[in-house]
């Protein structure tokens, strides 16, 4: 399962929403499905692997170290000179919560939400009714 926190805008003053997010988003999706299973790669290696130039591979790893895209852990070993491999340590919980107990309790919440609109006397900010 990919995590859903590796989607959204990107910092940088070049990044231009409409024209790059669904492009990065994209390369997130696939950078992280790969690097999720703890191996350690090369820039190279996952280049090679995905189909994504160096430098947006090492762009993705970076962002997936931002809070906004998971606060995930990248390890980096240097092998030599200025050859390095990189690890994705997934974040497993948050605040103390297992992340999986977090996406159990969204996808609660995702199939309630239509529901809650139906619901007579619940007014709150999120599912105001007219009367």
């Amino acid at each position: 399962m990919i995590a859903v926190d590796v989607k959204g805008a990107r910092d940088g003053a070049t990044f231009d929403f409409a024209e790059d997010c669904t492009r990065l988003d994209n390369q997130a999706e696939k950078i992280y499905g790969l690097m999720s299973d703890g191996v350690y790669r090369s820039l190279n290696g996952i280049a090679i692997i995905t189909g994504y130039p160096e430098a947006s591979v090492s762009a993705r790893l970076r962002d997936f170290r931002k809070p906004k895209f998971g606060g995930h852990t990248v390890n980096r070993k240097r092998i030599t000179g200025g050859l390095w491999i990189y690890q994705l340590q997934v974040r497993q919980e948050l605040c103390g919560i297992p992340l999986s107990e977090i996406r159990l309790f969204a996808s609660i919440v995702d199939t309630l939400d239509p529901l809650m609109n139906h619901v007579e006397g619940v007014e709150n900010d999120s599912y105001a009714t007219s009367n």
